[in-house]
């Protein structure tokens, strides 16, 4: 009969304490405190509690990953920037313009925000891990945008409000000014996005007048493609991800008056949208930070402004007892 030490060619470890999740993926020990045979497992997606936010906002501009994000302005109307290192959010210098509704992309060392209200603004930040700087103005001003679209020097700003026109307008920047490319197919604001400058996606969204939308659109850097749709209806969604590929989708909101906001999560494989783990606050306007696998949704509203911040990460681990029967 086959060993564990044959198998893996180690005995099994005694430890008078469990090692963590994340570091104990495929091993097994014998905990001698409890006294019993423990395991690593891994399941599916989930989102987890994370520091509160410095300040309560909504609809802000985000950039950066779920250990390293960074985000400013919002609503209520606040110039307040705040950075998260995994753990906790810490309080750094003041944007230079209030707003709210903007895009952002790029790190917490070189990070972009852009657009905003109100009224629809044309304005462009850039940071550089101490101070905000105006860079150059967007060609047309508008709010209620996608973020995570690329880095500080290459990225997007695609649709937004006020008007159905203004939803299917497409800018790319290059580091130091904006320029006009393909519109997008579907007029949205509040829409979310995810990949790079040459890759992105798009999805959700509200559309005139305040219609919720299931459209996803993927960007090849020549034009925009309709993909599969969510299956969730949405507007003033969160979303991120590292390319076109792979995104999540995450929050939102239903059509206006009501804007009835969710806790629902979706995952998008490059083909198709799957629903995960739900948030455990049903919040719109959240942190669109990070990438399909480790997310971070910081603020947001329910009702009012909220500090909570939740991280998602996928595959999840726990740690098992083994049980005979």
């Amino acid at each position: 009969m086959a060993t564990y030490k044959g198998i893996r060619g180690s005995k099994v470890q005694s430890l008078a304490s469990d090692p963590t999740a994340s570091e104990s993926v495929g091993r097994v020990w014998y905990n001698t405190t409890s006294n019993v045979l423990k395991y690593t497992a891994e399941g599916s997606g989930a989102w987890a509690s994370g520091g509160d936010m410095v300040v309560a906002k909504h609809v802000m501009g985000a950039a950066g990953i779920q250990t390293a994000g960074i985000v400013a302005l919002g609503t209520p109307a606040s110039l307040t920037s705040s950075t998260y290192n995994g753990l906790a959010w810490t309080a750094v210098n003041d944007a230079l313009t209030l707003r709210y509704g903007l895009g952002g992309a790029g790190t917490t060392a070189a990070a972009l925000i852009f657009g905003g209200h109100a009224p629809p603004r044309t304005f462009t930040e850039s940071w550089d891990g101490t101070n905000w700087s105006e860079v150059g103005d967007l060609n047309s001003g508008r709010h209620y945008l996608p973020g995570a679209t690329g880095t500080q020097t290459a990225t997007l700003c695609v649709g937004g409000a006020p008007a159905a026109s203004y939803g299917i307008l497409n800018e790319s920047w290059n580091g130091t000014s904006w320029t006009e490319l393909a519109d997008c197919n579907t007029a949205r604001y509040g829409a979310g996005g995810a990949g790079i400058q040459t890759a992105a996606l798009i999805f959700g969204g509200k559309s005139q007048p305040n219609a919720t939308q299931v459209v996803t659109e993927s960007w090849n850097g020549t034009s925009w493609t309709e993909v599969g749709d969510l299956n969730n209806a949405r507007g003033d969604t969160s979303g991120c991800g590292a390319t076109n590929a792979a995104a999540l989708c995450y929050g939102g909101s239903g059509p206006a008056p009501v804007d009835v906001p969710n806790i629902q999560t979706e995952k998008w494989n490059g083909t198709s949208w799957t629903e995960v783990a739900d948030m455990a606050n049903s919040c719109y306007g959240r942190s669109k930070i990070g990438s399909s696998s480790l997310a971070l949704a910081g603020g947001g509203t329910p009702v009012s402004p909220t500090v909570a911040t939740e991280e998602w990460a996928d595959p999840s681990y726990s740690i098992k007892t083994v049980t005979t029967s």
